[in-house]
């Protein structure tokens, strides 16, 4: 059993975070003296808690006023350290950058100088030179706790470290290069290499980070120019990447293949994810980034907040675990914290949604079921809502009514064949309609109202083509331009309408005319004529195709949604013109 570090504290220790928070800020302005005093009746953990609670600018003002800054600094686990840098801005975090440990140092160059499996020599450089201008204290912190791989990366691929070369003529004498160097470089404090920075603007920063190392570890020194010069650039990258990996795993970004079974079916196992609690610091374990402003999510935060000591660090790291493993198995940068934040929003999003199909939807509730279901088990039981709706679309298209059709997602109407189109990708998405936009972009679902919105739309694709090409007989349409639904059904609505035929064959100009004089256009047709027209449809419809009720409801709301593009397309039309097919699709046009 995990336990209590000696005075964690409960959340209910704390002031109401809302009425501090403007009282903190009103000292800030007004008063910082007084800050100081109001921050030192808080124990260091209370701090810490708070301070991560607060918006990332009023975050700093607490940490910077505390009693004890660089203790406070340190307490704060590591990523949100280094959320809390990248919220404020390099430039403006440099007081956090130089109380920082070096492991939290370190944590922010494996986040930030990897693109991925690739190192990226560039942004490690501007992340030292960073160090350096908040002070060399942090920038020597970092120098003796970084692997050597990584000083020999930044060498290779930021500093470019090369040999010197000599010559003996009448107008260079040696290497012809001094400490100030020139465009094509400077000397390195030993005076056997040549540096130049892959920008230009990092010369001088770079001339004394590498002082500050030759002079503090002459050893490490020439050990990681050696590396950098000697070893074969793809393996130095191989081996930097295995202690990379290796110190994310301790932070909790496991292996890919560990990763994935984020995504297994509920009940299956799933790699340990114990509790990290610190032994050697005082402060806060778990990660609190779900209790950030703009990374928290309303009720789970609340319900957290009704849990107290081991229950509540359980459900916290247990919540930021389920993310670092979303964040490695759908393989997004860990560099950007908005594919964190992502990656948080998203385990949120299904474990609201197992939430709320368990019923529970009040901060009580949810609270008794986070303290007895571990957070993994209610992701993946949101997350198999969403692969079912994923399997069902995929039936659908590879049976049914879409076996025999050329191309059945092109005769489905938007916005429906977009949501099944985002259903069969490799993650099965959602994809949301806006009012007089019918195309979204795919994201994943936030609750249980869009899964069941997405299970209708596949029922009512599947139920309507079955009864247009199954039952009616209906033709599909050229290969190359298979008709649309929607087309089908309002061609033969106004067949219906006109004749009481069943036909989808091409409407003739009279027949269309009298259509819009009755039915499509708002000019002439009365406002109640396209329901009345369409009711009796479905009524013909359900008589001669011995429809239930179930049947008929889903072709009464699909016949809705034509209406709505029929008045689109032909409400302003006048009833006289024939329709120009060119900007009337939603007719089959002689």
């Amino acid at each position: 059993m995990p336990r209590v570090l000696p005075g964690r504290i409960l959340v209910t220790d704390l002031p109401e975070p809302k009425t501090l928070v403007a009282e903190l800020d009103e000292l800030a302005r007004r008063a910082p003296s007084r800050l100081a005093e109001r921050v030192a009746e808080l124990t260091v953990p209370q701090q810490a808690e708070l301070a991560i609670r607060l918006e990332p600018r009023q975050r700093m003002e607490l940490l910077l006023h505390a009693p004890k800054p660089m203790r406070l600094v340190r307490s704060l686990p590591d990523f949100d350290w280094y959320v809390t840098v990248r919220e404020i801005g390099p430039a403006d975090a440099l007081p956090l950058i130089r109380l920082a440990s070096a492991e939290q140092m370190l944590h922010l160059f494996d986040l930030e100088a990897w693109r991925r499996d690739r190192f990226d020599g560039d942004r490690a450089g501007a992340w030292l030179a960073v160090l350096l201008e908040s002070g060399e204290p942090a920038l020597r912190r970092f120098l003796r706790h970084a692997d050597e791989q990584l000083l020999a990366l930044l060498l290779r691929f930021w500093l470019r470290v090369e040999p010197l070369e000599y010559e003996d003529g009448a107008e260079v004498h040696g290497h012809g290069l001094g400490d100030a160097g020139t465009p094509a470089g400077a000397t390195t404090p030993d005076g056997q290499y040549r540096f130049s920075p892959t920008i230009p603007e990092h010369s001088a920063a770079a001339h004394r980070i590498l002082q500050i190392f030759y002079v503090d570890q002459p050893e490490r020194y020439q050990r990681a120019v050696w590396a950098a010069r000697w070893e074969l650039p793809a393996e130095l990258e191989e081996e930097g990447l295995k202690w990379r990996r290796s110190r994310l795993e301790d932070r909790g970004f496991p292996a890919w293949d560990e990763a994935i079974d984020v995504y297994a079916a509920p009940g299956a196992p799933i790699g340990h994810s114990g509790l990290p609690f610190a032994t050697d610091r005082e402060g806060l374990a778990a990660s609190r980034r779900a209790l950030m402003p703009a990374w928290s999510h309303a009720k789970l935060v609340a319900a957290a907040d009704r849990l107290d000591g081991n229950e509540r660090e359980r459900v916290l790291h247990e919540a930021v675990t389920v993310a670092n493993r979303l964040l490695v198995a759908d393989g997004a940068d860990a560099g950007e914290p908005e594919h964190h934040r992502a990656a948080l929003a998203k385990a949120a999003a299904y474990v609201g949604i197992a939430l709320e199909t368990r019923g529970a939807d009040d901060p009580d509730s949810i609270a008794r079921i986070l303290g007895e279901e571990p957070i993994v088990e209610l992701f993946r039981e949101g997350w198999a809502q969403a692969v079912r709706l994923q399997r069902r679309a995929i039936e659908f298209l590879s049976g049914g009514w879409g076996v025999d059709h050329p191309d059945p997602l092109r005769a489905i109407d938007p916005p429906l064949d977009e949501r099944l189109r985002a259903l069969t990708g490799k993650r099965p998405q959602y994809v949301e309609v806006r009012e007089n936009d019918l195309s979204g972009q795919p994201r994943e679902f936030h609750n249980r109202a869009e899964v069941d919105e997405t299970a209708v739309a596949i029922e009512m694709a599947a139920r309507v083509g079955e009864l247009l090409f199954g039952r009616l007989g209906w033709a599909t349409g050229a290969v190359e331009e298979p008709h649309r639904l929607s087309t089908l059904f309002l061609t033969t609505l106004a067949r219906f309408t006109s004749d009481g035929s069943w036909s989808t064959a091409p409407l003739p100009p009279g027949l269309v005319a009298d259509f819009l004089r009755t039915v499509g256009s708002r000019r002439t047709a009365a406002p109640e004529s396209p329901n009345r027209a369409l009711e009796k449809l479905v009524r013909a419809l359900a008589e001669g195709h011995q429809l239930d009720a179930r049947d008929a409801s889903v072709v009464q709301g699909f016949g809705r949604f034509a209406l709505e593009r029929l008045a689109a397309e032909c409400g302003q039309l006048d009833p006289g013109v024939p329709p120009d097919p060119r900007y009337v699709s939603c007719l089959i046009l002689e």
